[in-house]
């Protein structure tokens, strides 16, 4: 397994899964909140994305995500996903902060 950097803890470290479950359980209730009991100032102003979703149909999502938002969607837009999300080699996919595919 590689090392997941930004998270400044080994995954070998005894410390790793309280590390972690500090990390995820605030964005657990969020969530929960935001699906099962939203208060009234959050209703309708909350979208849940998964990764995985956004990683395998990222122009429908983002789409969603526009139309959420209020935004008009541009074909600019489906350039930058085309151009960022699928390279045409692996130097490309080495260089780019953006990619969600290699």
């Amino acid at each position: 397994m590689k090392s997941v950097k930004w998270l400044k803890i080994s995954h070998r470290d005894s410390n790793f899964r309280s590390y972690v479950q500090r990390l995820c359980d605030p964005i657990e209730q969020n969530i929960r909140m935001g699906l099962l009991y939203p208060p009234p100032w959050l209703k309708d102003r909350f979208k849940v994305v998964r990764y995985e979703d956004l990683a395998v149909s990222t122009v429908r999502i983002a789409r969603e995500l526009y139309r959420f938002a209020g935004f008009d969607w541009s074909t600019s837009v489906d350039k930058w996903i085309s151009a960022h999300n699928r390279p045409a080699n692996n130097s490309t996919a080495e260089r780019s902060g953006y990619l969600t595919c290699y």
